[in-house]
């Protein structure tokens, strides 16, 4: 892949390929480094109580992977409504950890609904979430992503190569969270220094 468009029909056509059985894995996959990328400003963006249900949600549907259990829509149904109460509108999402923040939320709006609903197509945008978070640490440096030199840099490649071989990695296997970190050399994006 040489630009940001053909970044973006590879994965489009790739996340297409998972296995049902590895969807919830694949939006857990993501979300937890969207958690690692955004957890020493966490609790200072959002109230301790929306840390915390952020955290609880994140490892019920690890718990749900690892025992293969069916998720209990009451529960699911409970965290979606909880989750619809934080308030994201006080995030700068011009800040790498705060625009963590806001895709971790975003995304498991959307597993909490794929749970519910078991419908597919929330994939594109999980996968995208985390390089929209890249693409802010590299707009506050000045660098588009869009340009050679933005496409090019370490962690947005980093990025595309752990989703490709974890998208090719879950067409042959049922993964759980010993795989959480498959891929991830660096599990944590470094935020801008001030």
């Amino acid at each position: 892949m040489n630009n940001l468009s053909e970044y973006l029909e590879k994965i489009r056509i790739s996340v297409t390929e998972i296995p049902k059985h590895n969807l919830l894995f694949f939006g857990c996959w993501v979300l937890d480094n969207l958690m690692l990328t955004c957890q020493t400003k966490l609790n200072l963006c959002l109230p301790s109580k929306d840390t915390i249900l952020l955290k609880e949600i994140l490892n019920y549907l690890w718990k749900c992977i690892d025992n293969e259990l069916v998720v209990d829509k009451n529960k699911i149904n409970t965290f979606y409504i909880k989750l619809s109460h934080i308030n994201e509108s006080n995030l700068d999402r011009t800040n790498v950890e705060e625009a963590a923040i806001y895709e971790l939320i975003v995304g498991l709006d959307s597993l909490l609904m794929f749970c519910t609903n078991n419908i597919a197509g929330f994939e594109f945008n999980l996968a995208q979430s985390m390089i929209n978070v890249i693409d802010t640490q590299l707009k506050g440096l000045g660098i588009d992503i869009t340009t050679n030199e933005g496409f090019n840099n370490h962690f947005l490649h980093q990025e595309i190569h752990a989703q490709l071989n974890i998208i090719t990695l879950s067409k042959s296997n049922k993964l759980n969270s010993h795989f959480k970190h498959a891929y991830r050399l660096n599990t944590k994006i470094n935020p801008i220094p001030i």
